[in-house]
């Protein structure tokens, strides 16, 4: 593993004004400062929203609301550009289920969606119904609950491996920090609910790393990124962004190891995504920002090149979901504030 270097945000932000020699992917994503789409208001159905996913079509934008214990899903209006309605087209909601749904993935394929809910220690699988791609059957296509086999406790982040085999899920509670649940081979898209591998906190804790909060994979697949941050019930450790590295071990198994870990000191991190290209993630952090990375060449490594300031309408906590586009054009933000801001981004190649 890397040497952990302490960086908080403004200074990495900072530092990157001064890396003209580093070799970066020679090109800059722009983030359009007046929002594309605003999903807000009585009609939108929002409450609390938190985790965003985007259908592989784009046509459909579905959010995770944690107050609301609902998934509602809203169309985009045509066939292309970051327009999507305002009220949702369709709404799962479940008191019990979906019980604080803390994030929602689509599944790579489009045909389900899987919600991480926190305070029912439950992943919930739902399945598109035939011919639509906004409505979903409420009844879950799967399910997978509780601590003794599935290694669940307060779940808060989901995400699916490109080619769909693998979910990734983090944790708030326990020991099982970061779990990884395996799709059963010729099943009807099932996953086994006892993890193949799991990242303890007592391995985190040997980097001062806190538990594990939002993750995504790289778009290659060959790499997890996750943001970690301290809860009032989990307060040891400190904010970070860590990197685990994909080892195939054959048989079509695999295994994950801690490559790299960047502190934060207190930074409240919350979720992560990266554009399709592969040269850029975006992250939230509770303080009401948006930050934009770039990726450092050949490399796990990455600096900051812009952020985005986000208006929290009064409120304690700023952005929390965040997810791009599958074309890469578009950038969704959730608030607790009850809205959705989609900006369009626009990747320009850099003189050299």
């Amino acid at each position: 593993m890397k040497n952990r270097r302490q960086i908080h945000p403004i200074f990495l932000f900072l530092f990157s004004l001064f890396t003209l020699g580093i070799p970066h992917l020679h090109s800059d994503l722009f983030v359009n400062e007046t929002p594309v789409t605003i999903i807000q208001g009585p009609q939108s159905s929002l409450n609390r929203p938190e985790g965003a996913s985007f259908s592989p079509s784009g046509n459909c934008l579905v959010i995770a609301n944690s107050s609301g214990c609902s998934l509602t899903f809203y169309k985009r209006i045509g066939d292309s550009g970051g327009k999507y309605e305002i009220a949702p087209s369709f709404v799962i909601k479940d008191s019990k289920l979906l019980n604080y749904a803390h994030d929602v993935a689509f599944s790579p394929c489009g045909q389900y969606v899987v919600a991480a809910c926190r305070e029912s220690n439950t992943l919930a699988c739902y399945k598109r119904k035939k011919g639509s791609e906004i409505a979903f059957i409420r009844r879950p296509h799967w399910l997978i609950e509780g601590f003794h086999k599935a290694k669940l406790h307060k779940p808060t982040s989901i995400a699916f491996s490109p080619c769909g085999q693998i979910i990734a899920v983090a944790n708030r509670m326990g020991n099982y920090s970061t779990n990884f649940y395996a799709q059963i081979p010729g099943g009807d898209f099932q996953f086994d609910p006892v993890p193949f591998q799991t990242i303890t906190a007592e391995e985190l804790a040997k980097h001062n790393v806190s538990a594990s909060h939002g993750l995504a994979f790289t778009p290659d697949g060959n790499h997890l990124a996750t943001m970690h941050k301290s809860w009032w019930q989990t307060p040891s450790g400190e904010s970070a962004f860590t990197f685990a590295d994909k080892e195939s071990l054959g048989d079509m198994t695999c295994h994950f190891s801690l490559s790299n870990v960047e502190l934060y000191g207190c930074t409240c991190l919350h979720s992560i995504a990266f554009h399709p290209s592969g040269k850029y993630l975006a992250a939230t952090h509770e303080s009401g920002d948006v930050i934009i990375f770039e990726k450092v060449a050949a490399s796990n490594e990455y600096v900051s090149m812009t952020s985005i300031s986000i208006d929290k309408r009064g409120k304690h906590e700023g952005p929390k979901g965040i997810a791009f586009s599958p074309c890469g054009r578009y950038l969704a933000v959730t608030t607790v504030a009850n809205f959705v801001l989609i900006y369009e981004v626009e990747e320009i190649e850099a003189k050299s």
